[in-house]
């Protein structure tokens, strides 16, 4: 009758330097997503944010910290699934709170999305 889905937190987040202002704070993950994928969690919490207005541009962010490009943490969840095939996984993936992003960014990220998962998405 219930469900439980292990998930983490700003999932993305362990990818902020340590040595940013405020990272004890905001570094709410101390291990990557291929670990934490490793090591049980199915639900995923990516918050992302533009800089710049380069469309490629687009980051993981926990408030005003930025951490790793998104694509690279994107390809981590793909070479998971692709060696799993048998998992399911829950993305939430949303625009930070305060963060802004280009139509560019925006378009960017959803075709990266769609091209790297495919037939994955339900």
């Amino acid at each position: 009758r219930d469900t439980i889905i292990p998930g983490t937190h700003d999932s993305a987040t362990c990818s902020i330097p340590k040595a940013a202002p405020f990272s004890a704070v905001g570094r709410t993950q101390n291990r990557t997503i291929t670990d934490q994928l490793n090591r049980g969690a199915r639900y995923l919490d990516l918050r992302v944010g533009g800089k710049g207005t380069n469309e490629e541009n687009i980051f993981i962010y926990h408030g005003f910290l930025s951490g790793a490009k998104f694509v690279p943490i994107l390809n981590c969840i793909v070479e998971f699934i692709s060696d799993n095939p048998g998992e399911f996984l829950f993305l939430e993936i949303v625009l930070e709170y305060g963060r802004k992003i280009t139509d560019e960014q925006r378009a960017f990220l959803f075709d990266s999305i769609k091209s790297a998962l495919g037939e994955n998405i339900i």
